[in-house]
């Protein structure tokens, strides 16, 4: 073989270097946090990252949750918003080095994201707020925020402060003391007074919160203890002394907790147990908790007016719908007549919950394990369609 003849295979190798030399000095980009693979063939257990806070919007039409990494010292995080209408999903990457610690709906295509550069000391820690526009495609600009938030609690849109609403939220989380405190949402300004609770160093703060609608006069929060086994704590806080004193346990209740509401009336409370679903009021004078009878009628716009007037749920049985305003819980549909090869998605999507869709048929939202499962379940129960299955 000539020169000549050999000239196509120098050309090959050099070609084949270069490209070598461009991938050292260029690695890919690593995967996004969040599920690998895109919908409808992937699942929230195949992910990179663990998965944090997650919430739908007030309409039941948009899904946003975060997943937090990290790897080698690095911190990397992203929040996943799946519009559940159309079943599109679309990440927004946060900066290196910040977590995403906590989000919510601030109207139905509004998420506000709080982030926290969690790989610095405690005493220098840093959060930071953000916004997406969920129907533009948008990630605003991270703004940083003083004094630094662990956790937002809730929101109290109608609470006297400048610009309409004010935000309970979680200061400090240290081992053994929690700081609670209600900011002004104009300039995150301390209304009130703070409360401290001290708590066993091993517990940790729930997810489990609510704040007085109207007037940020209390707020509610849980406490989850570390032992294996251990029994979740619920605690008020009075923003007008900085009182606060443990109310009850979750072992005082007849089920899990689904909503909790609270206000000058009282503490509602919607716990399922199964297939039944109970409405459950703690009266703040007296201490006493009472399960309400179905036919108790409830004033929730005096009273609760951040309560809904229904939540629907789903069970490995069935689809429910409970009535706030009367206790009055309906059956939407039948799991139990279907066959035994819909037990493997009947699984994922009990103890979930329902958002009814324009089509007559419902989504499914349900979180276990830390990881998330959302279908699409016919009004009839017969199918179950994938967005972001569990397995």
């Amino acid at each position: 073989m000539n020169r000549n003849n050999r000239l196509p295979y120098y050309v090959l190798a050099l070609l084949v270097l270069l490209a070598l030399v461009y991938r050292v000095a260029n690695p890919p980009k690593p995967p996004i946090p969040g599920p690998l693979g895109q919908m409808p063939h992937w699942d929230s257990m195949t992910k990179v990252g663990e998965m944090g806070p997650w919430a739908v919007n007030p309409s039941g039409t948009m899904w946003a949750g975060a997943w937090n990494q990290k790897e080698n010292g690095k911190i990397r995080s992203a929040v996943w918003i799946i519009d559940l209408v159309n079943k599109k999903a679309a990440p927004y990457e946060m900066d290196d080095g910040l977590f995403v610690s906590d989000l919510y709906w601030e109207d139905n295509d509004s998420v506000r994201v709080l982030t926290l550069n969690s790989d610095v000391p405690s005493e220098i820690r840093k959060s930071h707020m953000m916004s997406i526009d969920a129907d533009k495609g948008k990630l605003g600009e991270a703004k940083e925020i003083s004094p630094t938030i662990m956790r937002i609690l809730g929101r109290s849109p109608r609470a006297a402060t400048s610009n309409g609403q004010a935000l309970a939220v979680l200061l400090t989380d240290e081992q053994g003391r929690f700081r609670i405190a209600v900011l002004n949402g104009s300039d995150m300004s301390v209304a009130g007074k703070e409360a401290v609770v001290d708590v066993a160093a091993s517990n940790r703060p729930g997810r489990i919160a609510a704040v007085d609608h109207d007037r940020a006069e209390y707020v509610v929060f849980s406490v989850v203890e570390g032992q294996i086994g251990g029994n979740d704590r619920f605690y008020l806080v009075d923003t007008k002394t900085g009182n606060v004193r443990q109310i009850f346990r979750a072992e005082d209740l007849p089920g899990r907790v689904e909503g909790i509401w609270v206000s000058p009336a009282g503490i509602l409370l919607v716990v399922s147990e199964r297939d039944k679903f109970h409405r459950v009021k703690y009266d703040l004078a007296t201490g006493k908790i009472e399960d309400l009878k179905p036919k108790t009628k409830l004033d929730l716009a005096r009273n609760w007016p951040d309560a809904p007037k229904s939540m629907m749920f789903v069970s490995y049985n069935g689809g429910y719908e409970l009535d706030l305003e009367t206790g009055a819980a309906k059956r939407l549909f039948d799991l139990t007549k279907l066959d035994r090869m819909t037990g493997y998605w009947r699984e994922q999507v009990q103890d979930g919950r329902l958002y009814p869709r324009k089509d007559g048929n419902y989504t499914s939202v349900s979180a276990l394990a830390n990881a998330i499962d959302i279908r699409v379940i016919n009004k009839d129960g017969s199918k179950a369609e994938r967005v972001l299955p569990r397995r």
